[in-house]
């Protein structure tokens, strides 16, 4: 991939396999985790957006569950839909950010910053803000 024609990978799927509430102790998690972790590391996607969850989730930039600016910034952002929320596990080291509310996720990038902000559905506030830097 030429980074200088596209600079940022952002890749998406429904299910994450990083997470803090109850359904990371799932076997299937810690699968998929294994087999699409090191293909995210290698392709030095930048930032990595799950749904499914119905809370919102960031972690730091990581590798094999350790802060590491070589791995992607993963994020849940299935806070729209269903009001149903997962019990929340353990505050692993890794977990920078997570709340049960709703809102929406908004990102702008440069050449060299990724500019994430979680707005908050409530009242358009900004629940949550970083920046990626290449």
């Amino acid at each position: 991939m030429n980074r200088t024609r596209t600079p940022w990978v952002v890749f998406a799927q429904h299910r994450p396999f990083f997470g803090t509430t109850i359904v990371r102790l799932l076997p299937e998690y810690g699968i998929m985790r294994r087999q699409l972790e090191p293909l995210l590391v290698r392709h030095r996607v930048d930032l990595v957006l799950f749904g499914h969850i119905h809370q919102y989730q960031r972690t730091c930039a990581m590798v094999d569950l350790e802060c590491n600016a070589s791995g992607p910034v993963y994020s849940v952002v299935g806070t729209a839909g269903a009001t149903t929320q997962v019990p929340w596990a353990s505050h692993p080291k890794w977990l920078v950010q997570r709340s049960d509310l709703f809102g929406i996720t908004k990102m702008v990038a440069n050449a060299s910053h990724m500019h994430v902000r979680w707005f908050l559905d409530v009242n358009g506030s900004i629940g949550d803000e970083y920046y990626i830097e290449k």
